[in-house]
């Protein structure tokens, strides 16, 4: 597969995260967004700290992890996850890439087994048919942050692979759908664990083989605007919103947006948001807004 036109490897340094006690500045979001279009991903190096890395691994070792896979949802199955999804390390970055009316709208953890060989090459989003491409391009319906919690600083060890700016070309130039192996301009992202990866839906992206004597475990949070369907639930698990609700009353509100929780006004919310029941409008202002003012 050719690479995205123009591309040469970033040298991209991402600004430091803002407190979100106040709206993102344009200089911030034009900032990620710049390196966010030239790649289609942005690594996030210590958006945890080795304390919440050692969290996040005793979290996991509580549930019932299959040897190779997925187990999903994530983001009910210990409060510590809910901690991940509005994490101040992690999501201004995802607000400056999507805007403040996004959600959660899938979790999992994927265990790549030793020995386990690449994944086929793909995009994320729906099967059989993925997102309508619109001028050739698919858009960024999802924003997906993976963190990595062992250290991947070395060849063969179940990394993300990516092809950098691939999310820029024509879905018809894509390789087969069962392709393996290697694809010119591909990346192994060799991180350190902690690391945060944000990557676009389009971009093509695999992993390596895993030649360590440990399965190589990666928490996934896929954010989208909140008119998608959420794929982890039909409605937030009542314990889920109970695990909300004894967090710090700050945090409650963006939380529960970013569960998907039902706003006071039904379903038609979701469509036609408002700031009280989807605090993240007041966190970044939306660059095009809608056409014909509110109804």
């Amino acid at each position: 597969m050719p690479e995205a036109p123009g591309y040469a490897p970033s040298r991209m340094t991402l600004p430091p995260p803002p407190s979100l006690d106040r709206p993102l500045s344009r200089g911030f979001v034009d900032a990620v967004c710049a390196a966010f279009e030239r790649d289609g991903y942005l690594a996030i190096e210590g958006a945890l700290s080795p304390g919440e890395v050692a969290a996040a691994n005793a979290a996991l070792d509580r549930l019932p992890l299959p040897d190779r896979g997925d187990l999903r949802p994530l983001v009910d199955r210990d409060p510590l996850f809910l901690d991940h999804i509005d994490h101040p390390r992690i999501l201004p970055y995802v607000l400056a890439l999507l805007g403040g009316a996004i959600q959660v709208m899938g979790s999992s953890v994927t265990v790549i087994s030793p020995g386990a060989g690449p994944m086929v090459w793909h995009e994320d989003g729906p099967r059989p048919f993925s997102y309508p491409a619109v001028g050739e391009r698919r858009p960024l319906v999802i924003c997906r942050a993976g963190i990595f919690l062992e250290d991947l600083r070395g060849p063969d060890r179940g990394q993300l692979v990516v092809v950098p700016g691939s999310h820029r070309v024509p879905f018809h130039q894509s390789p087969p759908p069962d392709a393996r192996g290697a694809l010119p301009g591909a990346r192994a992202l060799e991180v350190a664990p902690g690391t945060a990866v944000l990557f676009h839906n389009a971009l093509w992206h695999s992993t390596a083989w895993n030649h360590m004597a440990i399965p190589r475990r990666a928490l996934y949070y896929a954010y989208t605007p909140v008119w998608h369907r959420v794929v982890d639930y039909v409605l937030p698990p009542a314990a889920l919103l109970d695990a909300i609700a004894a967090k710090p009353a700050a945090r409650r509100p963006l939380l529960r947006q970013l569960v998907g929780a039902l706003p006071e006004d039904g379903a038609g919310a979701f469509m036609f948001p408002d700031p009280t029941d989807f605090p993240g409008l007041t966190l970044v202002a939306p660059e095009h807004p809608a056409s014909g003012g509110e109804y």
